[in-house]
């Protein structure tokens, strides 16, 4: 959109790493979108959701009570 902020946009996977060992290890697949700013050249900022592609029995950060897309993340990365 200009220099410093931007649209992002991906596909994203989660898998349970547990094995409760009475089915399937449960998955979820989305499409991740959102938008970021470059506060400066060592420091952004992203705002993401994400929309689901199934019906997974896990939620957003591996929580059950959480379901997506309710969740809206915000993160950041800092550059070194």
């Amino acid at each position: 959109m200009n220099k410093r902020l931007y649209l992002l946009g991906g596909l994203e996977a989660g898998i349970a790493t547990e094995n409760a060992g009475v089915a399937q290890t449960p998955y979820r697949i989305g499409f991740a979108t959102g938008i970021g700013y470059d506060v400066d050249p060592d420091l952004m900022i992203e705002l993401k959701t994400n929309v689901q592609f199934n019906n997974p029995s896990i939620g957003a950060f591996g929580e059950k009570h959480v379901v997506t897309p309710a969740a809206l993340t915000i993160g950041s990365k800092w550059k070194f």
